[in-house]
């Protein structure tokens, strides 16, 4: 696992952190990773790694100790799964629009960040999570959208690398593509 804190990202390194990374908000505790963060410059397109809906844009207004922070959800129903996307500059998506793979649906930021960081230790990244729909719970109300959210699992189990548009993907079952550009 690597964890790369470089406020200078290579070109080809577009993962800075891996799932199931031992990290610490506040240095003294670590706590698994529970997305893989794509590295990217800021404003750099965020892409839809499936076909999907969205459910949830997430904005919350800057706290004492974190950044203002912009999320979004996207339901992929035909597989059960839900990917949600982190730390965003902006978007114009908006609760129930469909979206495509490979679509642009965000650019990338550092939202939702610790305002303590020293500065360029975290350099602009999206932060991708991967979560099945927990069973049994309904999912129609907004407030109720993160209760239905399972345990995340590893992206990168359904790896279909970089999108390309000339590429085929199977139906059968999920694979996705990186929320960045390559």
């Amino acid at each position: 696992m690597i964890v790369l804190l470089s406020g200078c990202v290579p070109e080809h390194a577009k993962i800075m952190t891996y799932y199931d990374t031992r990290l610490s908000k506040i240095g003294l505790i670590p706590e698994p990773h529970d997305g893989v963060d794509f590295a990217d410059r800021r404003g750099a397109p965020v892409l839809a790694v499936a076909d999907g809906i969205v459910v949830h844009v997430r904005r919350i207004d800057e706290t004492l100790y974190n950044t203002a922070f912009l999320g979004l959800i996207i339901w992929h129903p035909e597989h059960g799964l839900f990917s949600t996307y982190g730390h965003l500059l902006s978007t114009n998506l908006t609760k129930g629009m469909k979206v495509q793979r490979g679509q642009v649906i965000a650019t990338n930021g550092t939202s939702g960040l610790r305002k303590n960081r020293i500065p360029g230790s975290m350099p602009a990244h999206v932060h991708l999570e991967l979560r099945p729909q927990e069973r049994d719970r309904i999912c129609t109300k907004e407030k109720l959208v993160w209760a239905c959210l399972g345990k995340s699992v590893d992206p990168l189990k359904y790896d279909g690398g970089c999108f390309d548009p000339d590429k085929d993907y199977p139906e059968d079952r999920f694979v996705l593509t990186y929320p960045v550009q390559c």
